[in-house]
């Protein structure tokens, strides 16, 4: 007859509060059978030897905290983002916008919270690719040779402002999008969803067409 695993776990437990009992002995320079203190030229009362075994103490320490298993524990894996971005009209209205004027990356931190895990989240990329669709926004070439996008005039009047503002490193020009501009972009997003099948989320380049 095959022996219970939960048996055998708790016999393994036992064996490893031993060893560590033992070992926890020697490094204090005891024997470990009768708990007498080993004499000054005994081999356990070595430095060396005594950080040695201290060592191997606290190894045995995580193992038991551990159940017994060796290592950290195994992470449980995430569900891929395969399933593309919907959100019920029930979520979009539970996201109101902000009164002050916030940048799109605020605004969709706010969004992808409320989707599950298996689901792809809206980026910055491809918003800022449907603005740019939608005429609202533009891009433009700095003298470093980066892309940015900038409102345009229809952008602008809508609400879409660009501001020096400060950061961690120090000051960045970003774009803000006043409350009107949120709510029409919330209002937009299944449209802004759509960018997902033709925009690239990791580089922004339109996709080929299958």
């Amino acid at each position: 007859m095959a022996k219970e695993p939960e048996k055998d776990m708790e016999r393994e437990m036992e064996l490893l509060r031993r060893a560590r009992s033992y070992l926890s002995a020697m490094a204090e320079g005891r024997n470990p059978l009768t708990g007498e203190e080993e004499p000054e030229g005994s081999t356990l009362n070595e430095v060396r030897i005594a950080r040695c075994l201290y060592y191997v103490v606290g190894v045995l320490d995580k193992v038991i905290d551990n159940g017994g298993q060796i290592g950290a524990p195994p992470k449980e894996k995430k569900p891929k983002r395969e399933r593309p971005f919907a959100l019920s009209d029930e979520q979009l209205c539970s996201i109101p916008a902000e009164p002050a004027a916030i940048s799109i990356s605020a605004l969709l931190s706010r969004v992808n919270a409320l989707i599950p895990e298996d689901m792809k989240k809206l980026s910055y990329r491809q918003t800022a690719a449907w603005l740019v669709d939608q005429g609202l926004m533009k891009e433009q070439q700095t003298a470093a040779g980066r892309t940015i996008t900038l409102p345009t005039e229809a952008g602008e009047a809508l609400g879409i402002s660009r501001k020096q503002l400060m950061g961690k490193a120090g000051p960045y020009w970003g774009n803000l999008f006043s409350t009107d501009a949120q709510v029409f972009l919330l209002t937009h997003l299944p449209d802004i969803a759509a960018e997902q099948q033709r925009i690239d989320p990791e580089t922004g380049e339109l996709l080929e067409e299958s």
